[in-house]
């Protein structure tokens, strides 16, 4: 079976025009490049955003996700959604090096992190500052999960349409 790895780069657009930045795959197994929860939520605000041009089924809204310059990649590359605060914390702070060579290798025209609260927004930035992108629409939404998938969806869908608006994604109708 492909890693983790090897399937989120699978989906790697030629060109990245929005990058999505997560914790980390899950623990569990699930993967947004497998169809999780999280690729649902995500398929659905663009569903809000460009409706009747999103596909229902998730292997062909990751295409699309592709083909239109999203990608999504994680500042952790192990799982720490099972690991303590502390421990958590920790890997965060040493995953950002790791992070900004990759925002810096990918030149996205865009941001989004996807995780509110805690440190995680501050590192993210941080990365993406280091990367020398800190003038980049940087957005941040709620976490897909937990309960807020209705903020997660709306903010999601009104980052999309700004980014429409300012020519960085094209959804072709």
């Amino acid at each position: 079976m492909p890693s983790v790895e090897e399937i989120r780069l699978s989906y790697k657009p030629d060109k990245v025009a929005v990058l999505f930045i997560g914790e980390s795959a899950p623990a569990k197994g699930t993967f947004f490049y497998t169809g999780d929860s999280l690729c649902t939520y995500t398929r659905e605000a663009f569903f809000l955003a460009f409706p009747g041009r999103i596909p229902s089924s998730a292997k062909e809204f990751l295409r699309l996700f592709q083909r239109v310059g999203c990608y999504l990649d994680d500042l952790c590359l192990v799982p720490v959604n099972d690991r303590a605060a502390q421990e958590r914390s920790r890997l965060h702070r040493e995953s950002m090096p790791g992070l900004a060579a990759r925002v810096r290798e990918y030149q996205p025209q865009a941001v989004v992190c996807m995780l509110k609260g805690g440190e995680f927004p501050a590192i993210v930035s941080e990365a993406v500052r280091r990367a020398g992108l800190a003038d980049v629409p940087f957005r941040i939404t709620p976490f897909g999960g937990f309960g807020n998938q209705g903020k997660y969806r709306e903010a999601l869908r009104e980052y999309l349409l700004e980014f429409e608006r300012r020519g960085i994604l094209r959804v072709p109708e």
